[in-house]
Formats: C-alpha cells, sequence, structure tokens
C-alpha cells in the first residue's frame, strides 16, 4: 500500500511540475499579450496623430483645389467673354455708333479718336 502511495504521490508531483511548467508558460504568454497591447495602443496613437495630419493637409488641398477651379472658372468666364461678346457684339456696335456719331455730328467721338491714334 505504501508503495501505491509512493506512486500517487510521484505521479502527483510529476503533475504538480507540469503544471507549474503551464503556469510559468501562460504567465510569460499574458505578459507577451500585454506588451503588444501596449505595442498595438502606441501604433494605434501615432496612426490617430497620422490620420488628423493627413486631414488637415486634405483640407488644405481640396481648399487649394477650390481656388484653382475658381480661376480656371473666371479665366474660362473672361475668354468667353472676350471671344463671343466682345469681338462679335460689341466691337461692330462701337463701331456702328461711331458711323452713326460722325454722320450726325462731323467728327468722330473722343474714344474713337482716341482708339485710332491709339492703333496708328
Amino acid at each position: 500500500m505504501q508503495k501505491q502511495f509512493d506512486a500517487i504521490n510521484a505521479r502527483l508531483d510529476d503533475g504538480q511540475g507540469k503544471f507549474s511548467e503551464v503556469a510559468d508558460a501562460l504567465t510569460k504568454i499574458t505578459a507577451h499579450l500585454k506588451s503588444q497591447d501596449e505595442a498595438m495602443s502606441l501604433m494605434a496613437d501615432k496612426i490617430n496623430q497620422t490620420a488628423e495630419g493627413t486631414g488637415s493637409i486634405l483640407e488644405m488641398w481640396n481648399g487649394g483645389v477650390k481656388t484653382v477651379r475658381f480661376f480656371c472658372r473666371l479665366a474660362e468666364a473672361w475668354r468667353f467673354f472676350i471671344r463671343e461678346m466682345l469681338i462679335p457684339v460689341f466691337l461692330p456696335m462701337m463701331g456702328f455708333g461711331a458711323v452713326i456719331y460722325y454722320i450726325n455730328h462731323g467728327d468722330l467721338p473722343k474714344w474713337a479718336a482716341i482708339l485710332i491714334k491709339l492703333i496708328t
């Protein structure tokens, strides 16, 4: 009977040793996971800071894009005014008005005389 108790105690001691090894391994794994959590937290903070910086850059870029779009539209409007309104409509009307003024008054209007002097 004593041999049986000794065998049981030996098996319990072996089991206790294995349990201690498993408990130590779990403690090491837990410590490793905690250090990974801390590292992930630091990386998440850095990613958040990067996202905030990127957001401000994107806002600035979008503002620049809006400004460029405004000036492009302004240039297009100016080009439309010159090509579609001034040259085909206003210049002939001004010439026709200058001819009518010359017929009625005998001389050119001041602005037409200045324009002719400027051209010649």
